[in-house]
């Protein structure tokens, strides 16, 4: 009777295709997460590869760009003395004026002998 259908409906449900297919299913997204997540974690891997590239390029062109880094090259700051006012052009010095050159390593106080303006 009614027992009999019924236990015979479970078992038609429990042997429907869609539900024989869950564990598979759950197997299949589980390694499709699997795989998003090593892609995830390869595309932020190079990202931030890239990224510590340009940041390691860029801090190279500011280092070369900064007044240590001219002077480095040979380059030297020269200040007009007592103020210490930055010397930009050879027209703001006249002879006797004092100096003083800022150099990698070092500096040195000088006195101005004469001016050419070539």
């Amino acid at each position: 009777g009614f027992i009999r259908d019924a236990e015979g409906q479970v078992a038609a449900l429990r042997d429907a295709y869609p539900l024989r297919q869950v564990p598979d299913r759950m197997l299949q997204y589980g390694q499709e997460v699997d795989e998003l997540r090593r892609r995830l974690g390869n595309a932020l891997g190079y990202t931030m590869e890239g990224k510590s590239r340009e940041l390691m390029a860029l801090r190279g062109r500011l280092e070369a760009l900064s007044p240590g880094g001219a002077m480095a090259r040979g380059f030297s700051v020269v200040r007009r003395l007592p103020e210490g006012r930055l010397v930009k052009d050879v027209g703001e010095l006249k002879p006797g004026d004092r100096v003083e050159v800022q150099f990698a390593r070092g500096r040195a106080v000088c006195e101005v002998l004469y001016i050419s303006k070539k």
